[in-house]
């Protein structure tokens, strides 16, 4: 038998949570009317807003306004530098620069399918990016690329592989420098990926270009299935990196934080067996 001050404590404690009791009844009840009310518009408005602010991203994962992107230090392109690229920098050279807490280059957005037309260019990240890094080595200041130019450069450097490669597909680090130097006779180096080696490359004025798998980068804009793709590297942050991202419409400015990149990068790995690699050029 239980002590007779158990059930004291026990009828005391119900006693104090009666009234939420009856509140959340209450609200219960308010809920159902609305919902009646509402219908199937009110749901739909709710959905609505869950998705919307999903679409915001995550701290690791997310777009940039320009108030985030104004403490960054801005750079100069890096000089053209044959030796720099190969890889035996001269003694007579600069050493590397300084690098800066927060750095961006300004280089013109495009997303991979301008018109909104994805089964054209499903495969056309890694020519987008190259389009990027095209525009920012002459000098573009234009924040984005007009869709129809877009367009008819990626279907340009699109038909060039074809004809000349036999085919135009997913495209290895290695091979998107190949492309770069046959299309637009550029320099083209493949470095380790690290944090700093990220930093540096922006700090001189190089923007990078790095592997992935979509889903691993946690951006919401992505559809349902994770794809190799190429992402265009324009600036960091003590946190992570600033991206020019053609996978996604909304990918100007988007932020990832340096663990989502580096495990975005690792990701592809089993695909495409080239590591933690980056690319960058120079004319």
């Amino acid at each position: 038998m239980p002590a007779p001050f158990a059930d004291l404590t026990y009828t005391r404690a119900h006693a104090r949570r009666r009234p939420w009791a009856g509140k959340r009844l209450l609200l219960a009840l308010v809920a159902l009317v609305l919902v009646g009310a509402l219908g199937y518009g009110g749901y739909r408005g709710v959905q609505y807003i869950r998705h919307q602010n999903a679409l915001k991203g995550t701290p690791a994962s997310h777009s940039l306004d320009q108030t985030q992107l104004k403490d960054l230090q801005q750079v100069t392109p890096g000089v053209s530098d044959r030796a720099l690229i190969l890889g035996s920098r001269p003694s007579v050279d600069a050493p590397p620069s300084p690098i800066p807490s927060g750095a961006i280059l300004k280089a013109p957005y495009t997303v991979q399918a301008p018109f909104g037309n994805w089964k054209f260019h499903q495969e056309s990240c890694e020519e987008a990016a190259l389009l990027m890094y095209h525009d920012f080595l002459g000098g573009d200041t234009r924040t984005d690329i007009p869709a129809a130019e877009a367009d008819r450069d990626l279907r340009a450097m699109k038909a060039w592989q074809v004809q000349n490669w036999g085919s135009e597909v997913d495209l290895s680090i290695d091979r998107t420098g190949q492309l770069a130097q046959a299309y637009y006779h550029y320099q083209y180096k493949v470095i380790d990926i690290t944090e700093t080696s990220i930093k540096q490359a922006i700090a001189d004025g190089h923007p990078v270009i790095v592997p992935v798998m979509t889903h691993s980068l946690q951006n919401p804009h992505y559809g349902p299935m994770t794809v190799y793709h190429e992402v265009f590297i324009k600036g960091y942050t003590d946190k992570g990196v600033v991206t020019n991202d053609a996978g996604v419409q909304e990918g100007k400015d988007w932020f990832y934080s340096w663990s989502v990149l580096m495990g975005a990068i690792d990701a592809q790995t089993p695909k495409m067996h080239q590591g933690r690699v980056g690319l960058i050029l120079s004319q």
